[in-house]
C-alpha cells in the first residue's frame, strides 16, 4: 500500500476561454467541477494505475460525506480526519490560444488539534512509501512536513511541495522530492541552462541533504530524474494539450508506483512521463488512466545523462 497525504483538498472548478483579453469581457465556459487537492489527485491517480492506495486527508465537516464518496468510488481508502467549515475552492482557466491554465486557488484556516490529529494518523498506518505532496493550509506550521517525515520509521517519503515547507522539510532527508523548475530555482538560487547542469545541481543536493532521489519537471521539455550515482533525462511526448491539472501529481504517482514494484530507473521515469502526457491530454481536471498511460509508455525515452 502507498500511503498519501493531503492537508488541503479543495473542490477544482474548471473552465476554458478560447482567448484572454485584459480590455474586453472574457465569457468563461465552465467544464466540471471534481474533488481535488495535490494528495488527493495523486491517490487517485495510483489507484487508477493499478496500485493500492490509501488517502490521510482533513475533511471539512459540510463537504465530508461527497469527498469520502469520491474517493471510494476511485478506489482509495480514505482515511478521513475531521476539521470544522468547508472545502477550499479553485478555480483553473485554460486560455485555449495561449495553452496556458490560469490558477486562481483558495485558502482555509486549520485548528492546531485537527493537525495533529493528522500526524497520529499517518504513523499509524502500514506502507513502504509515503507521498506528501501539496500546500499546507492556514494554520499549519512550515515544519509539518518535516516531522510527518521524521515520523515516517523508516518508509521512503516522496516529497513534493515548494517554499518553507520544503526548506524545513530537507533537514529530515526524504527520500524523494520533485520540484518543478521555479522551486528549483527557489530552492538552489540557479535556473540550469540545459539538463546536464540540473543533473549536476540536483547531485550536489542530494548530498547535501542525504537525498536518495531527484526528479526535476521541467515542464513541456520533460523530466530529470538524479540518483546518488546516476541521472537520467526524459523528454515530454508530443501529445496535444488540453490541460495541464494534475500532470506533476500524475507523475509522481506513476514513478513512485513503478518504484515500488522494483522497476530500474530509467523505466520509472519513462512509466512517469506517459503518466504525466497522458493527464495533459485530458480536459478539464480529469486525470489519466492505467490503459492511457500504457498507451503512451512505449514511446516514452530516457536517456542517460550522468
Amino acid at each position: 500500500m502507498i500511503t498519501c497525504v493531503c492537508m488541503n483538498p479543495c473542490l477544482d472548478t474548471s473552465a476554458s476561454l478560447p482567448s484572454f483579453s485584459f480590455t474586453a469581457a472574457n465569457r468563461i465556459h465552465v467544464k466540471r467541477t471534481d474533488y481535488g487537492g495535490k494528495g488527493v489527485n495523486t491517490a487517485v491517480v495510483l489507484s487508477h494505475l493499478g496500485a493500492r492506495a490509501a488517502l490521510v486527508y482533513l475533511s471539512p465537516t459540510e463537504d465530508a460525506a461527497g469527498l469520502k464518496a469520491f474517493l471510494e468510488a476511485q478506489g482509495v481508502d480514505p482515511i478521513a480526519v475531521p476539521c470544522p467549515g468547508r472545502l477550499r475552492t479553485n478555480l483553473k482557466i485554460h486560455i485555449e490560444d495561449m495553452a496556458q491554465t490560469l490558477e486562481i486557488n483558495g485558502d482555509i484556516t486549520v485548528p492546531a488539534d485537527c493537525l495533529e490529529s493528522a500526524k497520529t494518523a499517518v504513523q499509524g498506518l502500514p506502507g513502504d512509501w509515503l507521498l506528501l505532496n501539496g500546500s499546507l493550509p492556514s494554520g499549519a506550521d512550515a515544519c509539518f512536513y518535516r516531522d510527518l517525515i521524521r515520523l515516517a520509521k523508516g518508509r521512503k517519503v516522496a516529497l513534493d511541495c515548494d517554499g518553507e515547507p520544503l526548506k524545513k522539510a530537507l533537514s529530515a532527508s526524504p527520500y524523494l522530492i520533485k520540484p518543478n523548475l521555479e522551486e528549483f530555482k527557489a530552492l538552489t538560487g540557479v535556473l540550469p541552462k540545459d539538463v546536464r547542469e540540473a543533473a549536476r545541481i540536483s547531485h550536489e543536493l542530494i548530498g547535501e541533504y542525504r537525498l536518495h532521489l531527484i526528479c526535476l519537471s521541467l515542464g513541456a521539455d520533460g523530466c530529470v530524474l538524479t540518483a546518488q550515482d546516476e541521472a537520467w533525462f526524459s523528454p515530454a511526448l508530443p501529445v496535444p494539450v488540453r490541460g495541464e491539472h494534475g500532470a506533476g501529481d500524475s507523475m509522481l504517482a506513476a514513478l513512485c508506483h513503478r518504484l515500488s514494484k522494483g522497476d530500474a530507473l530509467h523505466d520509472a521515469l519513462r512509466y512517469a512521463t506517459a503518466c504525466a502526457c497522458a493527464s495533459i491530454q485530458k480536459e478539464g481536471t480529469e486525470l489519466a488512466t492505467r490503459e492511457e498511460t500504457e498507451r503512451l509508455f512505449p514511446d516514452a525515452k530516457a536517456e542517460k545523462i550522468l
